[in-house]
């Protein structure tokens, strides 16, 4: 799949990355279908934070649909806001 990925302070990378793995009963994957930036990101992309690793993949406000759970949901094509 494509991601966005923090290469460093002020530079970012669209990349393939792996798809993700459902891992536990609680996980979710979910199909973006729609984005925004928020300050977080802002903080993010300035390099203040200081936990962020070259590769790390961004993203954080989105409108999503359900692609697959582990959890039955109520329908299989729910939005999540």
């Amino acid at each position: 799949m494509k991601a966005v990925c923090w290469m460093g302070k002020s530079s970012m990378e669209t990349r393939t990355v792996p798809d993700p793995e459902l891992i536990n009963p609680h996980d979710a994957i979910i199909k973006v279908t729609r984005t925004a930036i928020c300050g977080s990101d802002l903080h993010l992309y300035d390099g203040f934070i200081p936990t962020m690793e070259s590769g790390d993949i961004m993203g954080l406000s989105s409108w999503d649909s359900w692609k697959r759970s582990a959890l039955r949901s109520p329908t299989s094509s729910a939005e999540i806001v």
